[in-house]
């Protein structure tokens, strides 16, 4: 049998700060929900978010390119510790 892992509400909320809902279906596939679904389970970070990633620009604001290099490094990190938990979840169900 075949399973599948869905990503759960701590992995979106891993996500949320550098993906959007559409990027976030579109990047993990079958894994995610829809990107509507995506959106209802995070209404209120909507705008956490925004003020989360203005704060962090403020806090690097003469220093713009590192602040951009390191927000795109922290994205490909979240990214990929979503991926991991995907596969490592994915070869317990199918050891048993």
């Amino acid at each position: 049998m075949d399973f599948t892992y869905k990503l759960q509400v701590g992995d979106y909320y891993q996500l949320f700060l550098y993906l959007s809902p559409i990027e976030i279906a579109k990047e993990f596939g079958s894994h995610a929900h829809t990107h509507t679904h995506i959106a209802r389970l995070l209404p209120s970070h909507r705008k956490n978010k925004s003020l989360l990633k203005e704060t962090r620009r403020k806090e690097f604001y003469w220093q713009k390119e590192e602040f951009d290099k390191a927000f795109e490094e922290e994205k490909k990190e979240a990214i990929a510790r979503v991926w991991k938990r995907i596969k490592n979840v994915e070869a317990e169900w199918a050891s048993t």
